[in-house]
């Protein structure tokens, strides 16, 4: 075969190997905006939702923060570049960055029913954001140094986030009394966490830029399958049924109805013998001391005296406790420390937390407001 026409047939199979590359190329590249406008649209409409039926609902409000940060990253951090106008752009790409603090805040509303955005969570999320200037090209090519210690500190506070919302999650694993949400604690924040960490490190990998396309198509369509299986979700709820308690719920002295009156008549005894003062009772520990498997335990408090966390059943009966304690002439003179600990709580701090949380006020205001006098 004469060389030339051997030279030919290479070109012409270089050609078409090229267009079928430009083609798959061009295959991806439409399929990555297709998961990104349908997953910026499912967003767009769940957040518009919210606002009209549950804007008073926490944990519809955090999972509204998340939603838009969400926007934010499908916006701004892909393989195809929209071009956004700069007015668009940056407060796009801020919501982006700053989606790791919605997605932490979202995932405590969801298994913490008693979940504020408390000094913790603030002054976290304040170092976050003062972090994220850095990243910007005008401020990074001023500061190059101090650029690269915040991208270097914003990676240690995203795994240190990630490894915090696992432990916590996991950590009251048996103290939670709904079973289906107990169950999610074990796969739902792994999801986010992996989802989270694998972003981090395909980060890491190529610079901060723009991720490989076929990987950005994957994580696309992950997020798209989140916001279509949330959005399927919605259609079938009712801002009710998002309700969660506005505040722990008040021990009941007689549940009108049992699937167990024996052992509710058991707990009950207990509970009047006060077994809650032990600072360290667990869930384990009561049902062996009534002869009971945790899950029927689980099942009696949660079904009969509904209450939805085993430390927030503890924590109600030791305030009343406290609230009788406060309130006798027989103990003014008694640091207040001291009626904590008398009553089932670890520390003081932990005890005026949950006492107002309650309450609504401090132990002090309330013991003054019964008449002793006494500040602590």
């Amino acid at each position: 075969m004469p060389a030339a026409r051997r030279a030919s047939q290479r070109h012409a199979c270089n050609t078409l190997a090229s267009a079928a590359y430009h083609d798959s190329m061009a295959t991806m590249e439409s399929l990555e905006l297709f998961f990104r406008f349908g997953a910026i649209s499912l967003f767009a409409w769940q957040i518009a939702v919210i606002a009209r039926d549950a804007r008073h609902v926490a944990v519809a409000q955090f999972y509204g923060l998340m939603a838009a940060g969400l926007i934010g990253f499908l916006a701004t951090h892909a393989s195809v570049d929209l071009n956004l106008p700069a007015a668009a752009y940056y407060p796009l790409s801020f919501l982006s960055k700053s989606s790791a603090l919605f997605i932490w805040w979202f995932v405590f509303a969801i298994f913490d029913d008693d979940f504020r955005l408390r000094r913790m969570e603030l002054g976290f999320a304040a170092l976050w954001i003062a972090l994220i200037p850095f990243d910007y090209e005008p401020i990074s090519r001023l500061a190059p140094n101090l650029a690269d210690f915040s991208t270097g500190l914003r990676v240690l506070l995203s795994i240190a986030l990630a490894v915090f919302i696992l432990g916590r999650l996991f950590a009251d694993y048996a103290n939670d009394l709904v079973e289906a949400r107990r169950r999610a604690r074990l796969w739902l924040p792994a999801v986010i966490v992996a989802l989270f960490i694998i972003d981090l490190a395909c980060d890491y990998l190529t610079g901060y830029g723009a991720p490989p396309l076929n990987y950005s198509v994957f994580q696309k369509a992950v997020i798209f399958g989140f916001a279509f299986a949330i959005g399927t979700i919605t259609l079938r709820l009712r801002a009710v049924d998002l309700e969660l308690p506005a505040e722990p719920e008040r021990p009941t002295t007689q549940a009108q109805t049992s699937s167990d009156p024996v052992l509710l008549e058991r707990l009950q005894a207990a509970m009047d013998e006060k077994v809650f003062l032990d600072p360290e009772l667990s869930l384990t520990g009561l049902a062996k001391q009534l002869a009971v498997t945790e899950a029927r335990l689980r099942a009696v408090i949660n079904a009969d005296l509904e209450y939805r966390n085993f430390r927030t059943f503890l924590n109600q009966h030791r305030v009343e406790a406290a609230k009788k304690a406060l309130s006798d002439p027989m103990r003014k003179q008694d640091p207040i420390i001291a009626i904590a600990l008398d009553c089932g709580f670890n520390a003081l701090p932990s005890f005026n937390r949950v006492f107002k949380d309650l309450t609504g006020q401090t132990p002090s205001a309330f013991r003054a407001l019964k008449g002793t006098n006494f500040t602590s």
